[in-house]
């Protein structure tokens, strides 16, 4: 065993405990390399090609020898197109873009594209392969010349401003034609020719004995071996003496785990030198090995690091469980056998989706009469302990002509919405046919059959999608009683399908999904609720819900800014709200969460819309992102159970489950500030963090005592002693936080507000109005009579709005994950700006200090946004403003403020902005009016349930 090692086993448990009591920070340690200059990570090409992708290219390749600096440059054959690790650069900045370039053999040319991260958004020059953009010139020199190109950044509205791309993350793709490039830069500033590294020591740290992406998946086994190699780049024209230390890092990045040991090296000048170090990979989840060089002052010149992944709860299901509640689509387009399979069975994922095809292209791509069934696919997923979640719908070219029907096959074209056709199963049509040899084929198999894939935007005509559903559920049924039937919705309860519910649709399906695709975290457990409102309004029998496609971005574990949206979204914050919304989603009611996708078979990164992780789990690099050590976690702790309770206390909530694979209680739990504390009366409780390391906590005379660290950090709080789901809640439930009233003359926006639906608008406690949502309009709010309440409960999207006077469904009064109110901007000429407003009604006659943290959130146009405050004067009819706010775009601000009113008076929250085409959401974080002097507790430890405050 080496001294490194054992070093590192040493140091665990305390290193485990620390992360556990304080749990991790945002990435990144104090100490980063002082920069250079330069934006682009290894642009000098040495030692390796860590910080350049290659997605599919094979044939990059680094030349020794004859190099522009240092001793390698980068040879780049025709078709050939290598991408930067992604870089921040503000909208308006203005920067150089140059490289070193000559000629190999003759003439040559050479193309460099500086783009968005998302190719769709730039325009000229800045998009990706279309136009003239980009910035080339031709190579006729065969010694090393220096070439630039200025370039204005513009802002992001002209860049195309879209929902995939947060308008500062941006990266380089070099290509050419028989030549060699070598220092490529981008630097802040025009005329900034000169070549500058990115740090004062470029150093790359690669594992060299990985095994390959076939079959490993890069699931690294526990006690595996890793060699590490470093290159260590000295640009200088000085030799430089430093010190090299080697560490391994938690997922954050913030913290060190072990110390792997430290040598000193003289770095000569212009030169590349290697050092290597191995350890023994001890460890839970995924980890950083880190090369880290400092001068002699302790001053640190450069860093790399490695991720290094394991999974805690490796599975080995060998047939499916319908009970399993999490997945994730294995693959699109896959040779098959492919090793994500087996993959996905060591994570843990129970189901899949589009892994694989069972769609009607699929099984009869050339003609009625030509089958082609994927047996061993089905079989070995199967086997693999993986349920199926099939789309049947899709238009093999021999069924369909497109000019008679978009949607119907040629047999059903002329099938109106009243044709009696549609209830006559005697009439055999070519789908019918296919529906039901598929199904009896794979019937009494965990398969479940979803009719269309996202028929939201394939416009279908409402009661044309709702006859067609009807007759394939009937079919699936009759050709197999047990199977579960599922139409499929895009953001929730769509508007197609609201149509369907309204039309009696919700009596020919067993189960509602839904896909998502956003910048934040899922979706909300109000959301749930809301679709659960939606579903069971309907009538009918009840719709299960299940979740099957999508999710937001999964940045790198690599040490570089997120790829794809947003920046400064790392990994740790990604994992740290899958945590929390699975759990949350899971406690309001959602059945399955199946995610899409796990990985593509040939690389981790797609550029079928856009640049980055994609939805994968695995990145460009083949590493697996954090996700996948944390979603092997979920699965072992949530994967079997059912929700026996939710506890949201002051500063911390609590979604409780019956754990049925350990047979156990386990709560999911994370802190909503620092300092939050609780003493359950139970013994024999562990903590665990997403990667799967446990503690036990100390108990004393029947209680134990917790406490939660960073804010929105969950962590798993479970019963070593076997205590059971409902008594882990009991004991939890002491800490419930009122709905409404914190304590007496504190009151905060309620808890149960979504849940009171149609009802809830004003909110009332003790009878009378303490809360109303509404707008102001005509947008003048010094009047009085133009505050209108919001007369429209709208479930389907969790929101108060009002249908006259709007755009676009707004203004409105969002409660899904909180309270969320929206401003639109004039659209047309004669228009007129349409505010919202948040009224508290006092309770009684007081001043009242108001204490508000608020996030507002441009999604188009410009201007500014802002928040006024009102008092409203019913007998005048006039409204007297108090305060004004200027609201930064995207970046919490805090509203400390005091009103006096008397009892009954109003106290208006109203949300504007200015500028043309502009809508905007402002989400209240945390809003509190307390009577002057009132008292507003702290956590406590130990809460009495007599001496909890009183509730509505």
């Amino acid at each position: 065993m080496s001294r490194a090692t054992c070093i590192f086993r040493r140091t665990r448990a305390a290193a485990l405990a620390l992360a556990l009591a304080c749990a991790p920070m945002a990435h990144g340690l104090a100490g980063e390399p002082e920069g250079a200059g330069n934006l682009l990570r290894n642009g000098s090409f040495e030692g390796s090609l860590k910080y350049w992708h290659r997605g599919l290219d094979s044939r990059l390749e680094l030349v020794k020898g004859d190099a522009a600096s240092g001793e390698h440059c980068l040879r780049l054959p025709k078709g050939h197109y290598p991408w930067s690790a992604p870089f921040v650069l503000e909208p308006g900045e203005k920067v150089t873009l140059s490289a070193s370039l000559r000629s190999e053999g003759g003439e040559g040319s050479f193309h460099v594209f500086l783009v968005p991260t998302c190719r769709s958004a730039g325009k000229e020059p800045f998009r990706l392969f279309w136009g003239k953009s980009g910035f080339g010139t031709r190579v006729t020199w065969k010694e090393w010349r220096r070439v630039s190109w200025d370039v204005a950044i513009p802002d992001a509205k002209t860049l195309d401003y879209r929902t995939w791309w947060d308008g500062r993350t941006w990266f380089v793709v070099p290509t050419g034609e028989n030549v060699l490039l070598d220092d490529i830069a981008v630097i802040r500033g025009e005329k900034q020719e000169t070549w500058r590294p990115y740090s004062p020591v470029e150093v790359t740290v690669l594992a060299t004995n990985l095994p390959p992406w076939r079959p490993s998946a890069r699931i690294l086994e526990k006690g595996a071996e890793v060699a590490l190699e470093a290159a260590l780049f000295n640009p200088g024209q000085s030799p430089l003496a430093v010190r090299l230390d080697w560490e391994l890092a938690d997922y954050t990045g913030s913290r060190v785990l072990a110390r792997l040991g430290s040598e000193e090296l003289t770095l000569e000048p212009n030169r590349t030198r290697r050092a290597a170090r191995s350890l023994r990979l001890d460890t839970n989840g995924l980890v950083l090995a880190r090369a880290t060089v400092l001068d002699i002052s302790g001053r640190v010149l450069g860093r790399s690091e490695q991720p290094l992944t394991t999974l805690p709860f490796p599975k080995a299901a060998t047939r499916p469980n319908w009970d399993e509640r999490i997945g994730g689509g294995v693959a699109a387009g896959n040779p098959h056998p492919t090793h994500l399979l087996e993959a996905a069975r060591k994570i843990g994922f129970g189901w899949s989706r589009w892994y694989p095809h069972l769609n009607w292209e699929r099984c009869q791509p050339q003609g009625p009469d030509k089958w082609d069934w994927p047996d061993a696919i089905v079989n070995d997923t199967l086997a693999a302990g993986i349920g199926i979640n099939a789309v049947l719908y899709a238009r093999p070219k021999w069924a369909f002509d497109e000019k008679k029907s978009k949607h119907l096959p040629k047999d059903m074209a002329d099938w109106g919405p009243a044709d009696r056709r549609w209830e006559d199963l005697s009439i055999v049509t070519a789908w019918d046919r296919f529906v039901t040899e598929v199904v009896k084929r794979y019937s009494g198999r965990a398969v479940a059959w979803e009719v269309v894939n996202e028929p939201e935007w394939e416009h279908w005509d409402p009661a044309i999608y709702t006859q067609f559903v009807r007759r394939t559920s009937r079919l699936v049924k009759r050709a197999d009683p047990r199977a579960v039937v599922m139409v499929d919705g895009v953001y929730g309860v769509d508007g197609l399908h609201r149509k369907w519910l309204e039309l009696g649709g919700a009596k020919d399906c067993d189960v509602f999904t839904f896909h998502m695709y956003g910048l934040g975290e899922f979706y909300s457990g109000d959301g749930i609720l809301g679709i659960r409102q939606t579903l069971d309004a309907a009538g009918g029998k009840h719709v299960r819900i299940w979740f099957n496609e999508g999710w937001t971005h999964f940045p790198s574990s690599e040490d570089y800014p997120a790829q794809t949206l947003v920046a400064d979204r790392t990994a740790a914050r990604v994992v740290h709200g899958t945590v929390r919304t699975v759990a949350e989603t899971f406690a309001a009611g959602m059945e399955k969460f199946i995610m899409f996708h796990l990985g593509y078979d040939h690389q981790g990164r797609s550029w079928w819309d856009w640049d980055g992780d994609g939805t994968s789990l695995y990145d460009d690099c083949h590493q697996p992102t954090a996700l996948v050590p944390a979603f092997n976690v979920l699965c072992h702790n949530l994967g079997l159970s059912r929700h026996t309770g939710t506890v949201k206390a002051d500063g911390a909530v609590f979604h409780v489950f019956q754990d049925e694979r350990q047979r156990r209680g386990v709560a999911v739990a994370w802190a909503e500030r620092k300092g939050v504390a609780f003493e359950l009366p139970l013994e024999g409780l562990a903590v665990m963090d997403v990667m799967g390391n446990s503690i036990e906590l100390p108990s004393s005379r029947g209680k134990t005592k917790l406490s939660l660290g960073e804010p929105w950090t969950p962590v798993y709080v479970y019963s070593r002693s076997g205590a059971s789901g409902e008594a882990l809640a009991r004991a939890l439930a002491p800490f419930e936080r009122p709905s409404l009233v914190v304590s007496e003359g504190v009151y905060t926006l309620p808890t149960d507000w979504l849940a009171l639906g149609e009802k809830g608008n004003p909110y009332l406690y003790k009878g009378r109005p303490i809360w109303t949502l509404g707008r102001v309009y005509p947008p003048d709010p010094t009047k009085v009579s133009n505050y209108r309440r919001f007369p429209n409960w709208f479930p389907p999207e969790t929101k108060w709005t009002e249908f006259a006077d709007s755009q676009g469904g707004n203004p409105a009064a969002g409660l899904a994950g909180g309270l969320r109110i929206t401003v639109m901007t004039e659209w047309k000429p004669g228009d007129m700006a349409k505010p919202s407003a948040l009224l508290f009604h006092a309770p009684e006659a007081s001043e009242y200090e108001i204490d508000s943290e608020l996030v507002s959130e441009r999604w188009t146009g410009g201007g500014n946004c802002f928040l006024e405050l009102y008092t409203l004067d019913r007998a005048s009819g006039q409204a007297s403003r108090i305060a004004r706010l200027e609201l930064p775009d995207r970046k919490p601000v805090e509203l400390k403020e005091r009103a006096r009113l008397a009892a009954g008076q109003e106290l208006a929250f109203v949300y504007g902005a200015s500028g043309w085409h502009t809508g905007a959401g402002l989400h209240f974080k945390r809003l509190i009016v307390a009577r002057a002097g009132a008292r507003r507790p702290l956590p406590v430890e130990g809460a009495d349930p007599a001496h909890a405050p009183g509730r509505n």
